[in-house]
């Protein structure tokens, strides 16, 4: 057989790319939970609103690693592994061949390799997988040592930190928020990330303008939190250096709270541990003062940002009047009854319209707007439904709101317009609308 006569048998197609080290790679993407003995565990599932409300509340400072809740009480009943040190050497040797593959393939020509926009995406991904995979060596070695890293056990990689600090940041200069909410907001961002983050602290900003009972609250236990950690550090740390920090404190909370709390705003001439009791105690003194505000309620609005999956920020003026009002009650009992939505058709709109609604209405019954909304009625049509009292009727019916008015409008052309109550019986007996013959 002469050369020319043999067969072919170069490839017909590219040979397919093994991506199975990227997989194991990219399980690291997964929310991580690290105990105090530096066990790193992958928790996947939605957290229970009830539950992780309930978690939450109680605790009235941020707690340590060894007293955090786990994820079992936040209402996740299992994790799905254990990152082992050895499953942690093979994921960083795969990192380590990702990122040596795209240098590979950065170096061939154009026609065979991907575009430059996905090499750099998967450079980014890389580079941040390797940064938590670094990070997480280094939590366990301050556990190993005896630290406690900052936001344990509640695992956020650097970006993730970052994103946080950020938020709390901006929020902090509309009002000063406490170190309560800031460990609220680290838990809302490791279960449902920046988004739910930025709507919860929105919410709270907003809730403590209109309620200053809840704002001072807030100051307060952060004033003692942070004189407990004064005492703790005035062991192994200069004095003045000290005094410079609580002075600096002192001189962003509320002139009028220092007073009636008679906190030793004065530094000279006493010793720091005293400083620091005497904070503890007048604060405890103060708080005693002003039980109307409790941490649960800001517990269940940290939940019900972390579970509801919703990018639509909470309806600040229904919290706001409320909040003006100093009504918790009512203000808790308004996000149980958003959490008995979350999931269902019509949520996200629920979440818009909520502002919308007048005043003078009487208080909604959310699962009846919801329903109505998620029928396609509109904002408008739905407040005339809540106005005239048909809301209860039409959230069953075939008809819509707006052929329900129409139907009203045509007996009131007619010369015989209709009660309220005879338009809601008229609604709840009709079954199907050509029985009317509606034309809309």
């Amino acid at each position: 057989m002469s050369r020319t006569e043999w067969p072919d048998c170069r490839p017909t197609h590219k040979p397919r790319r093994d991506t199975r080290h990227i997989g194991l790679a990219r399980s690291l993407h997964a929310r991580l939970y690290v105990t105090v003995e530096g066990r790193i565990f992958v928790v996947r599932g939605d957290a229970a609103h009830s539950r992780l409300a309930t978690a939450l509340a109680r605790y009235d400072r941020p707690p340590t690693a060894a007293e955090s809740p786990t994820p079992v009480d936040f209402g996740i009943d299992a994790c799905d592994g254990e990152l082992t040190a050895d499953v942690l050497e093979r994921i960083r040797l795969a990192l380590y061949r990702w990122e040596n593959d795209l240098h590979l393939e950065a170096q061939r020509k154009p026609a065979r390799r991907r575009n430059a926009s996905r090499l750099r995406d998967e450079r980014l991904e890389v580079e941040r997988l390797g940064a938590r995979c670094t990070l997480l060596r280094q939590w366990q070695a301050e556990f190993a040592a005896g630290r406690e890293p900052a936001g344990a056990p509640l695992f956020l990689d650097p970006v993730a930190e970052c994103g946080l600090r950020k938020a709390l940041d901006e929020a902090e200069q509309e009002q000063p928020l406490g170190s309560f909410v800031a460990w609220h907001a680290r838990v809302v961002a490791w279960l449902a990330g920046d988004c739910a983050v930025r709507r919860y602290l929105a919410a709270v900003t907003g809730l403590m303008r209109a309620c200053p009972e809840i704002s001072r609250y807030e100051q307060i236990r952060g004033l003692q939190n942070a004189a407990m950690s004064w005492k703790r550090r005035s062991a192994g740390e200069r004095p003045a250096d000290l005094r410079r920090e609580i002075a600096a404190h002192f001189e962003r909370i509320s002139g009028d709270l220092l007073s009636e709390g008679a906190f030793p705003t004065r530094l000279d001439g006493r010793k720091l541990t005293e400083i620091c009791d005497r904070i503890v105690a007048a604060g405890r003194e103060l708080l005693a003062k002003n039980e109307g505000m409790r941490q649960e309620l800001l517990s269940k609005l940290a939940a019900l940002a972390a579970v509801d999956g919703s990018a639509v920020p909470f309806p600040r003026r229904t919290f706001e009047t409320d909040g003006a009002e100093e009504d918790v009650e009512r203000l808790k009992a308004t996000i149980v009854a958003l959490s008995r939505e979350i999931g269902l058709p019509g949520y996200d709109t629920l979440l818009k319209v909520l502002d919308d609604f007048p005043a003078s209405l009487p208080h909604v019954h959310y699962d009846e707007l919801r329903a109505l909304l998620a029928k396609g009625n509109s904002p408008a049509d739905v407040i005339w439904a809540f106005e005239f009292g048909l809301h209860y009727c039409l959230s069953n019916s075939c008809l819509s709101v707006r052929e329900a008015r129409r139907l009203g409008e045509r007996f009131t052309h007619c010369g015989a317009p209709l009660a309220e109550s005879e338009l809601s019986s008229l609604i709840y007996w009709v079954e199907d609308r050509k029985d009317l013959s509606i034309h809309v």
